[in-house]
């Protein structure tokens, strides 16, 4: 059965994240009590066993920074039909994204950026094998999506010049409008939070890493702005086009989102 994730719940779960990727650990109860303002260990050792129990952390005895974010098992048996092929959909996005990660980790003359962009894709790649190993608890094998995704890859397959800048554009664009919409799925109701948890984690994840990129190039060449906000409002779009692809081919889910192409400027920011 799948779990439940709260609000509160997720937010912890998204410090814990947050922490271990910009220090190298985990925390500590303490500072996670400190951090989510949990009112001291005690507080934050219930919450952090209540999310152990739900299989969303994993600890060790004897070690006060052993915190370890996991991904509970998917009860696909719970989801209509359209909602699987939504979640297959959501497996094909983070291949094609852990693809482009590697493909421009290659091309990186950073250290510090190719150490990201393989662990990114390394992570994409892992919650795609669960999402995959869940599906076959329905016989869900071998369902092609393509034709959902054309709009989507169409957009990415735009080269404007400069690889590195349609990337980062793309990972922003992209990521902020599908955390964004998982979102808002995700706010109402608690089962479906717990499903969607691990996408949303990676597409805030993989925003804010964005995010730092293009500022900085932006910072270098300040006359690119106008064609970076073009191109995210082109991928935006595509985005758009595919999750309306998806609801005409399978009705309305639990997972599907109000989505009007024509005010893209309220979820991909750098659009505005």
């Amino acid at each position: 059965m799948t779990p439940t994730l709260t609000g509160r719940q997720g937010e912890i779960l998204r410090c814990i994240g947050d922490f271990t990727t910009s220090r190298g650990y985990p925390p500590t109860a303490r500072e996670v009590s400190d951090a989510c303002q949990l009112g001291g260990p005690s507080g934050a050792h219930r919450m952090l066993e209540t999310l152990r129990h739900k299989g969303f952390l994993e600890r060790a005895e004897g070690s006060s920074r052993s915190l370890v974010l996991k991904t509970p098992r998917l009860d696909c048996t719970s989801l209509d039909t359209g909602d699987l092929f939504r979640l297959v959909t959501v497996s094909e996005l983070h291949r094609i994204f852990a693809d482009l990660n590697l493909r421009m980790a290659l091309a990186s003359d950073s250290a510090r950026t190719r150490t990201y962009l393989i662990n990114e894709a390394l992570i994409r790649t892992t919650r795609t094998n669960v999402l995959v190993e869940s599906f076959s608890q329905v016989g869900l094998r071998g369902v092609d999506v393509k034709d959902h995704l054309r709009p989507l890859e169409s957009a990415l397959a735009r080269a404007s010049g400069d690889a590195w800048e349609d990337f980062i554009v793309d990972q922003w664009t992209f990521n902020s409008v599908m955390a964004s919409l998982s979102s808002s799925v995700a706010a109402a109701d608690l089962r479906l939070h717990a499903v969607l948890w691990p996408d949303i984690r990676i597409g805030q994840a993989a925003t804010a890493a964005a995010g730092s990129w293009i500022r900085d190039f932006l910072t270098a060449h300040p006359a690119r702005a106008r064609d970076c906000a073009q191109r995210a409002k082109v991928v935006a779009i595509g985005t758009a086009e595919m999750l309306m692809s998806l609801d005409a081919a399978y009705g309305w889910g639990e997972f599907s989102v109000k989505f009007d192409p024509s005010q893209v400027e309220e979820y991909a920011p750098l659009c505005a």
